[in-house]
């Protein structure tokens, strides 16, 4: 049987080209990625038996690639979440009737299979062209962004293995879109056709059970061949959709974990805020306040220590929020000297005058550009909101709940924090969703 005629007398289709078209842009940026994330070897040695080695790309990548895509193009973070969110429903229905198909579908010539390949992808068009607009839009980021679908641990190395191709670019060989649609249909698989493996299998199976001596001819009967064939291809077609679907899935779930607070620690976001914070008409909130420098770090008394731990405390007792220095307050940046030696002594200064919650505030530092197009370093303080009330203790030795009410310090006592704060079961960095949705999407923050 030419299984390969069969193909392409049936699977003609736009929407064949189509699929073909989005295993093809992720297998290219899965290649070009795992380039430049190997040491490449040396290929005029026949065998290198050497362990594999990682690029500095690879080691920062290998891990969890769609974490540092994430951290690397956080501009895009909320245009990609609202992507992927709408593509799930399309990924959903893929993945759940690919399964039904596995269930329902009996066959009695090779073409049916083909034939009922070609009716679920004409059946699902509008779900195939919604992926592949997704896959295209991920390619007009970066080359490697499509690799956000091919990454483990959602696929298992066999199931990459199976789907997998050497190509570097879509003009790579002629055939490349087409072979890529048979590979995600399942009806070819590590560049063999899957009909033709399951043949050779089968006559393997029974060479290993008869004497060669008596039987110079081996016949697999066709139906076999054809029951397992498309057994097979169908289960490679549900997994493909159903991986895909996962990898969606992973890449959501790490932009929530990003909106949950550890964005704070990427430095590209802090950046971005902060610049869009200086162009706000009201320069300080509930969330941030801009300052010059801090009294404490030239002249350490008790005063201006104090004076320090109620800023900071108050914005703990409130949502939290980000103390911003090195920025005047007609937000002009002048920048902070010393900025490591400030960072340390900061630090200290919060073990020392915050009573509790102190080790989960964190202190960074960021490069600013001035008018005159100078990079200066600035710090930031990142307080979260503590599930308890925080305290401040006073030159007289009074002990007192400072909050940030706006933009001023107001104080309130014990009981009226602890109601405040019953909401809250643990501390946390949730005003950073609120710092998301002003970056990225003009919300108004307070």
């Amino acid at each position: 049987m030419d299984v390969e005629k069969i193909h392409r007398e049936i699977l003609t289709d736009k929407i064949y080209q189509q699929i073909g078209k989005v295993h093809s842009i992720i297998l290219v940026a899965d290649n070009l990625l795992e380039e430049k994330q190997l040491v490449q070897v040396d290929e005029s040695v026949e065998f290198d038996l050497s362990s594999v080695e990682f690029t500095p790309f690879g080691e920062a990548t290998i891990g969890n690639f769609p974490r540092y895509f994430l951290r690397n193009n956080i501009e895009r973070l909320f245009e990609l979440r609202n992507k992927l969110e709408a593509l799930h429903p399309y990924l959903d229905t893929l993945k759940r009737d690919s399964k039904k198909l596995i269930e329902s579908y009996q066959v009695e010539e090779y073409a049916d299979l083909i034939h009922n390949i070609k009716k679920f992808y004409n059946d699902h068009a509008e779900n195939i062209s919604e992926l592949l607009s997704v896959i295209e839009y991920l390619q007009e980021i970066d080359s490697f962004a499509p690799a956000l679908f091919l990454t483990h641990p959602q696929w298992s190395t066999t199931q990459i293995s199976t789907r997998y191709m050497k190509i570097k670019s879509l003009k790579d060989f002629e055939g490349l879109i087409e072979r890529a649609a048979d590979i995600v249909s399942g009806i070819r698989s590590f560049g063999r056709s899957t009909y033709d493996d399951i043949k050779s299998e089968l006559e393997a199976d029974i060479a290993e059970s008869v004497d060669p001596e008596y039987v110079t001819h081996i016949t697999v009967p066709e139906k076999s061949v054809l029951v397992r064939t498309s057994r097979k291809a169908l289960l490679e077609l549900a997994t493909y959709f159903e991986k895909i679907r996962v990898c969606c899935e992973n890449i959501l779930s790490e932009i929530n974990q990003l909106c949950d607070g550890s964005i704070l620690e990427n430095v590209p976001f802090l950046e971005l805020l902060v610049n869009k914070a200086k162009e706000k008409t009201q320069s300080e909130t509930t969330l941030w306040d801009f300052k010059q420098t801090f009294p404490v770090w030239l002249n350490p008394t008790g005063k201006n220590k104090q004076k320090f731990a109620l800023r900071v405390a108050s914005f703990a007792n409130n949502k939290g929020g980000i103390l911003i220095a090195g920025i005047t307050d007609d937000r002009e940046v002048i920048g902070i000297t010393d900025i490591e030696e400030r960072v340390k002594q900061t630090r200290s200064l919060i073990d020392e005058k915050i009573e509790n919650g102190n080790h989960e505030i964190k202190v960074a530092s960021i490069s600013m550009e001035t008018n005159e197009g100078e990079k200066r370093s600035c710090l930031l303080i990142l307080i979260p909101q503590n599930c308890v009330p925080t305290s401040v203790t006073k030159l007289d030795d009074r002990i007192v709940y400072p909050y940030r009410d706006g933009v001023e310090t107001k104080y309130k006592t014990f009981d009226e924090i602890n109601n405040i704060k019953s909401v809250s079961i643990n501390n946390n960095y949730r005003f950073a969703r609120e710092l998301i949705d002003f970056v990225f999407n003009n919300g108004i923050v307070d």
